[in-house]
C-alpha cells in the first residue's frame, strides 16, 4: 500500500510515460483512475481518524473537567475538616497537643489583603509590558488598509474538511 506521496509520484511518473508513448490513452487513463480512487480512500480513512481523535478528544476535555471538578470537591473537603478541626480547638482554647499518630497546633500567619489597587501608591505597583492587540492590528491591515509599522499579514494554509 503506498503513501499519498508515493501515489502522486506514480501519477506523474504514468504521465510520463504517456508523454513518452511508453503506453496508451487508455491504459494511462484506467492507471490514473485506480490511483486517484486509492488516494481518494486513503484521504477519507485519514479523515475518519480524524473525527474519530477529535472524539477522543471531546471525550477527555469532558473528563478533565469532570476530574477537575471532583479535585476542587476534596479541596474543599480538607479545608473544611481542616477548619473544623481549628475551631475545635479556639473554642477548646488549645493550642498544642500531641496524639499518638500527629501533632496539632495553631499557626499565626501574615498575608497582604489589598482592599482598592486604585489608592496603592505607584512603588507598590509591578509596572507590566504592553501586551500586543493582534486584532486590531490584522483589522487595520486587512479592513481599513492601514499600515502598521513591525507587523504584516501572513497567509497560512490548513486543510478544510465539511
Amino acid at each position: 500500500m503506498s503513501n499519498l506521496f508515493d501515489l502522486n509520484i506514480s501519477e506523474l511518473e504514468i504521465l510520463e510515460m504517456l508523454e513518452n508513448e511508453e503506453l496508451s490513452f487508455e491504459d494511462v487513463k484506467d492507471t490514473l483512475d485506480a490511483i486517484k480512487d486509492e488516494k481518494y480512500r486513503k484521504y477519507d480513512f485519514m479523515q475518519k481518524m480524524i473525527l474519530s481523535l477529535k472524539g477522543d478528544v471531546n471525550t477527555l476535555k469532558e473528563r478533565e473537567t469532570t476530574l477537575s471538578k471532583r479535585r476542587k470537591s476534596y479541596e474543599n473537603k480538607i479545608k473544611s475538616l481542616q477548619n473544623y478541626m481549628l475551631d475545635a480547638m479556639k473554642f477548646k482554647g488549645e493550642e498544642k497537643f500531641k496524639t499518638e499518630e500527629f501533632t496539632y497546633f495553631i499557626r499565626t500567619t501574615k498575608s497582604t489583603h489589598i482592599e482598592d489597587e486604585t489608592l496603592l501608591p505607584e512603588r507598590y505597583l509591578i509596572p507590566q509590558p504592553p501586551k500586543v492587540d493582534r486584532q486590531t492590528i490584522k483589522n487595520d491591515i486587512v479592513k481599513n488598509g492601514i499600515e502598521v509599522p513591525g507587523a504584516a499579514i501572513v497567509e497560512n494554509e490548513s486543510l478544510g474538511v465539511r
